[in-house]
């Protein structure tokens, strides 16, 4: 099902994912990253969070819009040719992470930092028995192509909308079942399947996809946040786990949640009837605080700044 890495490294290579430098991809990011700065692209929405995370962002050089484009044009492209630059290898100290997360059920979140594909299909190829929770894009076309390549990378995904035009290569549902609400589907399914023992993988975003959410502090704002991991923690009791793969290619995990997950769910229970929001909740905050070092440490990969994320709480 999978091979053997040809650089010499501890793990099995991603299925389909070729690894080593790249030197055509380099350019075209250079030209698309250019073209894009040239045009403005984002900078407004750069702007806006950049005023709103103060430290961080006075670190950051002139040129730092352009840096961050390039970056994300190179991973970009890496994603739509199945490539990746680097040799990909598990960090020291996260073998432990690794193990729990291959032996039992987990909630693994990560954000848009650097090649997050990349990251699930080196987790899937290490035997972590991971399904991944994402929302379809609007396009059908787009929507199409990003379920294969997925699927050549060995990544299962769970829609959390229905897609407009379902496609084989992702776990969708073509049961009775299939009549109900699309949010009640991924929700079924992904208990199921943390019920077999798998990981349930979810980008964290700071920006919902509803009216409801979360509240936290993310660099010292208020923001929402997507209600989805709470929802799943309120009905399983389970370790939660954070992880990048860094420019280095280096993958690296953390344990990130405590023992009050019946609390948690109680917070989350009383936020969402009415009640007072609860911006200290300990598994969000601990996960901010994971962000917003490895944003400090890798600021050029730190995808989320080009989305809208701290206008949420108004």
């Amino acid at each position: 099902m999978y091979f053997p890495n040809p650089f010499k490294f501890k793990g099995m290579q991603p299925k389909a994912l070729r690894t080593g430098p790249r030197p055509v991809l380099a350019w075209w990011a250079f030209l698309l990253a250019t073209l894009l700065w040239a045009f403005r692209w984002k900078s407004g929405v750069l702007a806006g969070n950049l005023q709103k995370t103060g430290r961080f962002s006075r670190s950051l050089g002139p040129a730092f819009h352009w840096h961050l484009l390039y970056h994300a044009a190179r991973d970009l492209l890496s994603f739509l040719t199945l490539t990746y630059p680097k040799t990909i290898y598990l960090a020291r100290g996260s073998a432990n992470a690794l193990t729990a997360m291959q032996s039992g059920p987990c909630l693994f979140l990560t954000a848009h930092l650097h090649h997050f594909e990349a990251l699930g299909a080196y987790l899937s190829a290490q035997g972590v028995p991971l399904i991944a929770v994402a929302r379809p894009m609007s396009r059908p076309f787009a929507q199409a192509w990003l379920a294969r390549l997925r699927q050549r990378m060995g990544l299962r995904i769970l829609w959390s909308e229905r897609p407009k035009r379902p496609s084989a290569s992702v776990e969708t549902i073509r049961r009775p079942l299939a009549k109900k609400p699309a949010s009640s589907l991924w929700l079924r399914e992904g208990l199921h399947h943390l019920d077999r023992g798998g990981c349930l993988a979810m980008l964290w975003d700071q920006k919902p996809p509803s009216a409801h959410g979360v509240p936290g502090r993310f660099f010292g704002q208020p923001v929402l946040c997507d209600p989805l991991p709470l929802f799943v923690l309120r009905r399983r009791e389970l370790p939660v786990f954070a992880g990048l793969l860094a420019p280095n290619g280096e993958v690296r995990l953390i344990r990130i949640d405590g023992k009050a997950a019946a609390s948690r769910a109680e917070r989350l229970e009383k936020t969402l009837s009415g009640g007072q929001p609860q911006a200290g909740d300990r598994l969000l905050a601990r996960y901010h605080r994971w962000l917003e070092a490895v944003s400090r440490n890798y600021p050029r990969h730190a995808y989320w700044l080009l989305h809208r994320r701290f206008d949420s709480w108004a």
